[in-house]
């Protein structure tokens, strides 16, 4: 579905929905390939690893490319930057970076908890979505919303527990086990953009 900003911010939180156009999973991490400036490192690194792309649409379609961080950005976009500067600056085997692009994407799921995500229906009665409960896109469709607007969480819960339930979403189970294996902390701190040959 085609979404139109209804607000004039950086990252607006609210959106109009337009059913002329469908928001899946690929098209959602083309977008967000686009405003992270890793398309064409992506190609690369997917066709190596095709698992990371699986990955990398299953949390495009929980999080669809408008999902907002607490810094006003784009959740995906910013998430998929981080995974792919992380993989091509570890210097460890294949393996290695592979577990850190996993583990990468598994933090959105501290940003996912921060906000509550409400769908208005065109009657004015709303619904809230369950976080990593299902795909956003399927619980738009599923309730006949027309508007969404993120809310900022004020229950914050942050801890691993959540990032392995979206582990459980978007993730084989050899992924899991490439993760456990070489898991470490992903560094913090603002992501350079993914530019080939640097």
């Amino acid at each position: 579905m085609n979404m139109t900003q209804t607000q004039e911010n950086t990252v607006p939180h609210a959106f109009n929905l337009l059913s002329s156009v469908s928001i899946d999973g690929n098209n959602a991490l083309s977008i967000a390939l686009t405003q992270s400036r890793c398309k064409s490192i992506s190609r690369q690194i997917f066709t190596m690893w095709p698992n990371l792309k699986v990955a990398s649409i299953k949390l495009a379609e929980i999080t669809t490319a408008l999902h907002p961080t607490s810094e006003n950005q784009l959740l995906l976009a910013v998430t998929l930057k981080r995974a792919f500067n992380a993989f091509r600056s570890n210097q460890g085997k294949d393996v290695e970076r592979a577990s850190e692009f996993l583990q990468i994407l598994l933090t959105a799921a501290d940003e996912i908890i921060k906000f509550q995500l409400l769908g208005y229906k065109s009657k004015g009665a709303y619904v809230v979505w369950e976080p990593f409960s299902e795909p956003i896109e399927a619980w738009i469709k599923r309730n006949e919303i027309v508007q969404i607007t993120w809310q900022e969480n004020t229950h914050e819960h942050l801890n691993d527990t959540f990032q392995w339930i979206l582990a459980g979403k978007i993730l084989t189970y050899s992924d899991s086990q490439m993760v456990l294996k070489y898991k470490k902390k992903p560094k913090k701190g603002v992501p350079k953009l993914c530019v080939v040959g640097k």
